[in-house]
């Protein structure tokens, strides 16, 4: 039988989580796929609830995220804003690492 650690890390400020893995794989797929409602497709959730999400962030941490387009004939879309970017950066970076430090911690401790 093979074991495996698993965990889930979030960001709070004052006991509320306002920053977390499925808002940072919201973002990345903005990111890559340059549209809120293409992103939210690709998670199985409806455009206003992935807006929702993305304002609820941008809101606690007093940043802004996302660069929207409105639609039109030119058709919309949205972009990361330098504050997306690095914060998706940052915290892909920080969960990698964070990954691989418990998962060392998880061998060193415990023994089945």
């Amino acid at each position: 039988m093979s074991y495996r650690l698993c965990s889930k890390v979030w960001i709070e400020i004052e006991g509320k989580k306002v920053f977390g893995d499925g808002p940072f794989d919201l973002l990345e797929l903005v990111d890559r796929k340059g549209s809120i409602r293409q992103a939210a497709q690709e998670v199985e959730m409806s455009y206003h609830q992935a807006w929702e999400i993305i304002n609820m962030v941008e809101r606690n941490l007093g940043l802004t995220l996302i660069k929207r387009q409105t639609g039109g004939q030119a058709g919309g879309g949205s972009t990361l804003t330098e504050n997306g970017k690095t914060l998706v950066c940052q915290y892909k970076s920080f969960r990698e690492e964070a990954n691989e430090k418990l998962e060392q911690l998880f061998q060193k401790h415990i023994k089945f």
